[in-house]
């Protein structure tokens, strides 16, 4: 187990972050030692950067992501991503919904999926509002204005205006995957047939709790 104590050399530090075998655990050994040595985390930083510049490369990317870095990671918070394969999803794909047969009615099975997702207003509201006030403002009195500027600034920095874009576009592809799904599965090209099973809620109890495949549509 590594541990931090005072009695530690930069040599040390930096020998004990290369210690683990991969990235993700590295970078929990360099947290550790950027929360106890706090007043020396500058030096720790400098040394890592001559000793081991591309460990500094990762440390750079999690830990002190440039404005272009925070930009490409809000770009990418919606990944179109099946994480099974790391593709985009294809037909005969669980993703985003499951085949479900209970033991206790081994006889009965169940094509799992819900039938709603969070509207993009809600799941970024401040982006929304800041989009809102993109519109607004020219046609606002100077005190609405700036109110409304405050809004589209706080949008701005935090990424929510980004994030409204993004996510609404994965939004859209989720609703047509699902109704993809229902149409692939009336079609028999999953892996049970329509006949064998019934469309049900992500949220179903014991038995099952059967939805009409409209609210896809």
């Amino acid at each position: 187990m590594i541990t931090s104590n005072q009695d530690d050399t930069l040599e040390s530090i930096l020998e004990k972050i290369q210690t683990p075998d991969n990235l993700k655990e590295k970078l929990q050994v360099y947290t550790m030692f950027r929360m106890t040595h706090t007043n020396s985390i500058n030096q720790i930083n400098m040394f890592i950067q001559l000793r081991d510049p591309k460990l500094w490369k990762e440390i750079k990317k999690y830990c002190y992501p440039s404005f272009l870095d925070k930009i490409k990671k809000t770009l990418n918070k919606y990944p179109w991503v099946n994480p099974s394969t790391g593709l985009e999803p294809e037909t005969g794909d669980e993703f985003l919904y499951v085949f479900f047969t209970h033991k206790d009615e081994p006889d009965k099975t169940y094509l799992c999926m819900s039938p709603t997702t969070t509207h993009p207003i809600k799941k970024h509201p401040l982006g929304f509002m800041g989009l809102v006030s993109i519109v607004l403002i020219p046609f606002l009195g100077e005190s609405l204005s700036f109110w409304f500027g405050l809004i589209l600034f706080f949008s701005l920095i935090t990424g929510s205006i980004i994030s409204v874009f993004t996510y609404t576009v994965y939004y859209n592809k989720v609703r047509k995957w699902k109704r993809q799904v229902i149409l692939d599965w009336k079609s028999n090209k999953l892996r049970y047939k329509s006949s064998e099973c019934a469309l049900s809620d992500f949220t179903f109890k014991l038995g099952g709790s059967p939805i009409d495949e409209k609210v896809f549509f």
